[in-house]
């Protein structure tokens, strides 16, 4: 609603435009990358799902490939979903080095929702970038993911992976190295069918007694309740006599 700086320093898109390292005569002299998602909407980076531990290069980096820069992380609702990429103090985004004075480098991870047209509403964002220090602002060392700082992105961290509904997606990111030209990230996922319900799975089969039936369906779902079984479940305020 251009009431905030939207995800301001972190893409030539937004705030990024006006980027300048040091030495630079005036802003815009050098401009910041484009973000993850712009460069995944183009196709300019293949958005590889991330699987276990992937290691990230840094976006300006001189070894980054379109298949090194960007991973992404899906959630059950095809249209919204997170990308992941590694911004350091390289190449282009050298321009971060004046908006933001002591940039390190980090993770940057981007939440993602296709049905939105624009980030117009600030509250629901078509790309938002998920601060780790959650604070929405021009852009900050601190809004990036790395160890010597926030480090691990999940259901319950803040901010979170959940969807805008608030569903959980059960992923979860996690920085596991200090900034650097190439950074490892932690890519997890519940795993249905181990027999232990994680985050983001209601049961898991044989946990038994995780539902009030003490069923579990084979998507580590319970059973919508049934009217009329005598067991209030989920969903009911009462049930029988």
């Amino acid at each position: 609603d251009y009431s905030s700086s939207g995800i301001g320093a972190f893409s030539v898109m937004s705030g990024g435009s006006w980027g300048a390292k040091s030495g630079d005569a005036y802003a815009g002299m050098t401009p910041v990358l484009p973000d993850a998602w712009v460069k995944y909407d183009r196709g300019w980076v293949t958005g590889t799902e991330g699987s276990g531990i992937e290691s990230i290069v840094g976006s300006g980096a001189p070894a980054a490939t379109a298949a090194n820069t960007v991973f992404r992380t899906s959630s059950l609702v095809p249209t919204q979903y997170f990308l992941v990429e590694n911004r350091q103090d390289v190449g282009y985004d050298r321009g971060l080095e004046t908006m933001i004075p002591g940039f390190v480098g980090g993770v940057a991870i981007w939440h993602v929702d296709e049905t939105q047209s624009s980030n117009t509403n600030d509250t629901h964002r078509k790309v938002d970038l998920e601060e780790a220090d959650a604070n929405e602002s021009f852009g900050e060392g601190d809004a990036l993911w790395f160890v010597g700082n926030l480090t691990s992105f999940s259901d319950g961290s803040t901010p979170n992976s959940r969807l805008y509904s608030g569903a959980s997606t059960g992923k979860s990111v996690e920085a596991l190295t200090a900034p650097g030209a190439t950074m490892d990230v932690l890519f997890s996922m519940p795993i249905c069918g181990n027999g232990t319900a994680e985050t983001g799975e209601a049961c898991d089969a044989p946990d038994v007694g995780a539902c009030p039936t003490g069923a579990c369906d084979p998507d580590c779902t319970c059973p919508d309740p049934i009217c009329g079984n005598d067991i209030v479940e989920e969903g009911e305020s009462c049930d029988g006599t």
